[in-house]
């Protein structure tokens, strides 16, 4: 296990007009596949076939966008360092 500040894919997002994102400096979201957005989970059988069992789900509750933020000192097993090749 890493922590967050240690992992290749945390940063800062990548989409534009995002503007408030830019002061952050303890705090920044995960390119991880392993967090995994989902814009409607209609029943809880969606949730067995989208959300593999090392893997993270989350939505909002309209189905348009969710943010997912971690902090300096999260950490998890599937983080990689940074100037590790991806897989």
């Amino acid at each position: 296990m890493i922590l967050c500040k240690q992992c290749k894919f945390w940063g800062l997002p990548s989409k534009t007009g995002n503007n408030w994102s830019k002061g952050l400096k303890n705090h920044r979201s995960c390119g991880s596949d392993k967090f995994i957005y989902e814009s409607a989970f209609f029943n809880l059988a969606d949730v067995e076939r989208s959300i593999p069992l090392d893997a993270v789900g989350y939505r909002d509750g309209e189905g348009y966008q969710a943010d997912l933020w971690t902090g300096a000192e999260f950490g998890c097993i599937h983080g990689k360092a940074k100037g590790e090749k991806w897989k």
